[in-house]
This record gives structure tokens, C-alpha cells and sequence, in this order.
């Protein structure tokens, strides 16, 4: 006795200038293309900008607090080590020190933003941040 699968029914794509019909090639897809996901992407930045904003208040770094763009700068660094990229390190244009030149993170792929707020909250938890967003898992971990 075989289980036949149905079909899976046509789903509206999530981004509000496209809509358009797709069938969907994986469970929980939301949108119907590549060039739509990159659309939709930016819905994780409130998370990722609150994560930062609790850490700029909370932790110090070389003996100071940070605001919160130095705090993106340095934790997309970390996490571009830590995953197997670089940032690059170049002579300064002036002569004067060097430069940080590391991906911009509005050029990351969905999943990639994804990987890099959770190491954001990883290196939070480590440095005792509490945070202000709402606790979906009431402290159990």
C-alpha cells in the first residue's frame, strides 16, 4: 500500500509588490523567487537592530561602551571569522592605519541574517545581556 501525496496548492507570494501565484518547493516558503527574498529580508532587521541596541547598553568592549553601529561593525566581523570568511584588513587610503573592509550586512542572503542574529544573541547570552524583547521560550533553553 503506497500514500499518495497531494499536490501542493498554490500559495501568494509574501511580498506586497509581487503577489504573484507559485507552487511552493518547500515547506514554510513564503516567496516565489530569489529576487522576492531579498525583498522580504529586511522584516528580520527590527530584531537584529534591538539585539544590537541591548548590547550597546549593556557590554563593554576595550574598556568602553559602544554605540550601536560600532557594535554591528565589530559583531559581523566576529561572525564572519567565526563562519569562515574574512574581513579584510587594508592599508588606510590616507597612509594612516588600516581599514576593516567586511560584507555589508544588506547584501546577506536571508539565511545568512538568520545565522547572524543568532550568533549575535550567542555572544549576548555569553556577556549576560538581558534582553528587551519578548521571551517566546519563558527562560527555558
Amino acid at each position: 500500500m503506497t500514500i499518495e501525496r497531494k499536490p501542493a496548492k498554490p500559495k501568494k507570494c509574501r511580498v506586497a509588490t509581487c503577489r504573484a501565484l507559485f507552487v511552493p518547493s518547500r515547506m514554510g516558503q513564503a516567496v516565489c523567487s530569489q529576487a522576492c527574498a531579498m525583498i522580504d529580508a529586511p522584516r528580520h532587521e527590527p530584531k537584529a537592530r534591538k539585539a544590537l541596541a541591548d548590547i550597546a547598553a549593556q557590554v563593554e568592549h576595550a574598556g568602553k561602551k559602544w554605540d550601536v553601529l560600532i557594535w554591528k561593525r565589530l559583531l559581523t566581523a566576529a561572525w564572519l571569522r567565526e563562519s569562515g570568511d574574512q574581513p579584510q584588513m587594508i592599508p588606510a587610503v590616507d597612509g594612516h592605519g588600516f581599514d576593516v573592509i567586511y560584507e555589508r550586512t544588506s547584501k546577506l542572503t536571508v539565511k545568512q541574517c538568520g545565522e547572524l542574529i543568532e550568533w549575535v544573541h550567542c555572544f549576548g547570552a555569553e556577556h549576560h545581556v538581558r534582553w528587551t524583547q519578548k521571551d517566546n521560550w519563558g527562560g527555558r533553553y
